[in-house]
């Protein structure tokens, strides 16, 4: 009994002792865990792909993605991979549109939470090609061109200090450049610190890529904002000199403590819509420094309309204010007449240098008991054709402005309209509308056309319609809405021409391959291939292919029977649907010429042999006959001869 208790006694305090074991106990196996890569293996640079990473593995692990220089990684390129963690991972990336065409790898490396020891690395690669609408059809010399500064895509000078300005460029155009030269136009900033504004590149061919260095160096005081450098290159082309330029914009920080061009903005104006006359309100608002240096000594005040009194402070001094810092104001005000309309102007002034911003602010103020609403503007409709704007194509836009207030016109009015994403610009004229008046409770319909940037993403864009406006008495206020205009993306489909395969009879069989790729910035949905024509299938006549992803290339072959001699003409459908889901159709036709096939002429009937009639002989017969027979004759005399010569010589020996 004593021994059982012992057992029990043993077991229980294993159990207590597994129990309390620290997490790393139970850490991740080496042995267990595998990592699995799914996605395109080729893409092109401005491509935005996703890779879906798998995981297995008992216990927990970090898994830390990198890849080449080239692919920039959307999200996070870190995931804890638990029981609960989602799996797999979705890896959203993007080549930069500077790569070059290779072969880029993307590698996965996973470690122990607890213990950071390497489980499992697996690499991913992905080759990049150029796009080939990048390459220009006028002809010439033309050329895209990249550059960093220090080594950062994102980097900039620095006043009074110097650094490395590393030019890349890569030939889009359709002339190869022979003793290429590239040369700088610099700003009065910068200057070459050694070297010189020229250097020789060599052959710079079509679809190729070039990269220079230079030494720069930034003066001192020299203000912070982006200088244009103007980029060119020059060479020779079947003999004649050639040469295309392009400008580039480098940013440039300025001396800290500098105010010069201060970027200052007056934002969260907070002030009641309407008041009642006699009551205390609050006016409040920032000051923000969106410039990249800090600004000093900041004068902001606020300027009070007649018969409205400020009871605490209108004037403020800002010592100092850091990059992208701002500081915020209130001002407590009473208004001492009811029924009109009192506008505010707040001012921020750099006494150091240039850069003042002015904002308005409005409120209406009614009799001590009443309660004025203030007159709104707003977009009541708008139009964009009906119709998903292709990428790339001009739409007309209408949009009918109201003002609601049922007793107040409104006068100088302005409407401007922005794309929040710059999808949208406007073609033919400014952004902006101007609108004399509107009566109460009347609207008017402005008209824009607009286009759609190439390369919008495929999905709905935001306007953001802004208004500014007066009521009667000249009061000033503004408001905004908000549209949306959804986008599609042209589809791209390329097939390639249908190469006559050569010499064709009516007995053999024939085969085509057709070539084709997906070289628009989308997926091609439910592509469906179908053969027709003068011939007969040796297999099915169609082919179900899904969806293609951007940039993916594949081709289609079949196998057919010509039905007769002479012009065989064939069709090779594509059918599919593009971003809209209105099915699309490309259609290549295909013309092969078709010889006679060898037919073997019949072997003669019996009956000619066994009863023969020389007038039904064929003439095959009446030839090879005659001769087999002299053959047989001739062979027979040459025998006879010879037994009669061997006989003779014996009776000779025997004498």
């Amino acid at each position: 009994m004593r021994s059982l208790k012992r057992v029990s006694a043993v077991i229980l305090a294993a159990l207590l002792a597994l129990c309390a074991l620290p997490a790393a106990a139970f850490a991740a196996d080496a042995t267990t865990v595998n990592i699995d890569f799914s996605g395109i293996h080729d893409a092109y640079n401005g491509y935005e792909g996703e890779l879906m990473i798998t995981t297995t593995g008992d216990g927990d692990y970090t898994v830390k993605l990198s890849a080449d220089n080239g692919i920039h990684f959307q999200s996070t390129d870190t995931y804890v991979v638990t029981t609960t963690a989602p799996n797999p991972i979705t890896l959203k990336y993007d080549i930069k549109d500077s790569a070059d065409e290779d072969t880029y790898t993307i590698t996965a490396e996973a470690r122990a939470t607890s213990t950071n020891a390497l489980l499992k690395t697996e690499t991913f690669d992905l080759y990049v090609s150029r796009k080939q609408d990048q390459f220009s059809s006028a002809g010439g010399a033309a050329f895209n061109v990249y550059y960093s500064v220090n080594g950062s895509e994102d980097g900039s000078f620095k006043e009074g200090e110097s650094g490395d300005l590393t030019i890349n460029l890569f030939n889009k155009g359709n002339a190869d450049i022979r003793n290429a030269t590239v040369s700088l136009e610099l700003p009065s900033c910068l200057y070459i610190e050694r070297g010189t504004s020229t250097e020789d590149i060599g052959m710079f061919m079509i679809g190729r890529s070039a990269s220079v260095t230079y030494k720069l160096a930034c003066r001192k005081d020299t203000e912070t904002t982006s200088y244009p450098i103007k980029v060119t290159v020059t060479g020779v082309n079947t003999g004649q000199t050639v040469s295309a330029s392009e400008t580039i914009y480098v940013p440039v920080e300025g001396a800290a403590a500098s105010s010069k061009n201060a970027d200052l903005e007056i934002t969260n104006i907070q002030v009641p819509a309407n008041v009642a006359a006699e009551k205390e309100f609050t006016l409040s608002f920032s000051v923000r420094n969106n410039g990249k240096s800090e600004v000093k000594e900041i004068d902001v005040s606020v300027e009070m309309p007649a018969d409205v009194i400020n009871t605490s402070q209108n004037s403020f001094m800002i010592n100092r204010l850091e990059a992208g810092a701002s500081q915020s104001f209130s001002v407590k005000c009473k208004s001492q007449k009811g029924g009109e309309s009192k506008a505010f102007k707040i001012t921020a002034v750099p006494t150091q240098g240039k850069g003042t911003v002015s904002q308005y602010a409005s409120t209406l103020v009614g009799s001590a008991s009443s309660d004025v609403k203030a007159p709104i503007l707003m977009v009541s409709g708008y139009s964009y054709g009906g119709e998903p704007i292709m990428a790339g194509d001009q739409f007309p836009l209408s949009l009918t402005l109201l003002n609601t207030n049922g007793a107040t016109s409104l006068r100088n009015i302005k409407m401007t309209v922005t794309s929040d994403d710059n999808a949208f610009i406007p073609v033919g004229s400014s952004n902006s509308k101007y609108i004399a008046s509107i009566a109460p409770g009347q609207s008017s319909t402005q008209y824009f056309t607009m286009s759609c940037g190439r390369d919008a993403a495929q999905s709905s864009h935001k306007l953001t319609v802004n208004m500014s406006y007066e009521n009667a008495e000249g009061a000033a206020f503004t408001s905004s809405d908000v549209i949306s205009v959804p986008v599609i993306q042209k589809i791209r489909l390329v097939v390639d021409d249908i190469l006559d395969p050569g010499w064709l009879t009516t007995t053999d069989q024939c085969y085509i391959t057709v070539n084709y790729r997906n070289m628009g910035n989308i997926p091609v949905n439910n592509l469906l291939i179908q053969v027709e024509g003068d011939f007969t299938m040796d297999s099915g006549a169609s082919y179900y292919v899904g969806n293609m992803a951007s940039g993916k290339s594949d081709y289609y072959s079949f196998n057919f029977f010509p039905n007769q001699a002479g012009p065989c003409k064939g069709t090779v459908t594509f059918t599919y649907e593009d971003g809209g889901g209105t099915e699309q159709t490309l259609v290549k036709e295909f013309t092969l010429n078709i010889g006679e096939g060898w037919v073997p002429e019949p072997m003669p009937e019996e009956d000619f042999l066994t009863n023969p009639d020389p007038q039904k002989l064929p003439l095959w017969v009446k030839i090879v006959v005659p001769v087999a027979v002299l053959i047989g004759i001739i062979v027979a005399v040459k025998l006879i001869k010879r037994h009669k010569a061997k006989k003779q010589e014996a009776l000779d020996l025997d004498d």
